[in-house]
């Protein structure tokens, strides 16, 4: 549990529902409305959303990695860093999310790539 109050799992999880509901309820009904298809499929899209989540996940991390002295004088209550995580592994969880997030988009990336290749017209 308090590694999800590191990465601040609500305000994380509000980035996914924000995500979903923005391409559902306002960019796939302009799209279809104007007779264009998405450029994303559905997988693409939740693999965005996976990467997304993760990277904002690790900015929260070493947030509070690199917040520890400010956080000891403001909000010694509420502290997690050093009081209950080690700095150590704060470091370890945002590296790993940040590692995460990134084979996620090199993944996206590498797929949309092959996708633009094998629509070009052979020659």
């Amino acid at each position: 549990m308090v590694y999800l109050k590191l990465i601040r799992i609500w305000n994380v999880l509000f980035i996914g529902v924000f995500q979903v509901l923005l391409r559902w309820g306002l960019i796939l009904p302009l799209l279809t409305a104007h007779g264009i298809e998405p450029v994303m499929t559905t997988v693409q899209f939740a693999i965005l959303v996976v990467a997304t989540m993760s990277i904002a996940a690790s900015g929260n991390a070493i947030n509070d990695y690199f917040d520890v002295r400010c956080d000891s004088i403001n909000r010694p209550d509420t502290q997690i860093v050093d009081k209950i995580i080690d700095r150590k592994v704060a470091i370890l969880i945002h590296v790993v999310l940040s590692l995460i997030g990134v084979f996620y988009i090199y993944r996206l990336h590498s797929a949309k790539r092959l996708m633009h290749l094998c629509l070009l017209p052979y020659q």
